[in-house]
This record gives structure tokens, sequence and C-alpha cells, in this order.
């Protein structure tokens, strides 16, 4: 995914049980993967690659779940906010 998005790529964040190391076999994985800018391309591209590492790591696509966020929509996210806690 790094390698497909280069430059747009800010980070990839782990996040969940998984990250906090409490999940089993029936937790999913938790991406966020926060872009320069969310477009159809970034999207695709993203979408391929969880489908890649699912194939890779015997998963179902359907375990990893993950969000794209801009950055500005994940700077914009207050300190308080959930979501920004748990990641």
């Amino acid at each position: 995914m790094a390698e497909r998005l280069r430059e747009r790529l800010f980070k990839v964040v782990l996040f969940g049980s998984a990250a906090k190391g409490l999940c089993d076999v029936d937790s999913d994985v938790d991406l966020l993967v926060v872009v320069e800018r969310v477009s159809d391309d970034v999207k695709n591209i993203v979408a391929e690659s969880v489908f890649e590492i699912s194939i890779k790591f015997h998963e179902s696509h359907e375990t990893i779940e993950y969000i794209i966020l801009s950055i500005e929509e994940y700077k914009s996210r207050g300190k308080d906010d959930p979501f920004k806690y748990e990641v």
C-alpha cells in the first residue's frame, strides 16, 4: 500500500483489539489510513491492498476493516474525540 500510494500516504495506524494485543479468532483488524487527499484512486488502492493482505495471510477480507481520512480530516478531530483517542 505504501509503495502504491507513495507521497500521498501520511500514515497507517493499527488500532482496536489487535493493536492492544487483545484480539482473538473472532476479532477483526482495524486500520486507519491517512492520506493527503481522499480520492477514488486512493480508495481503490487501499481496497486492493487490503484484499492482497487478506489473501497473503489467509484471512477473509471482511476481517480487515479500514477507514480512510484526509490529513485535514484527521487533524481536525479534537483531542476529546473518542475515535482519535482510540487510535
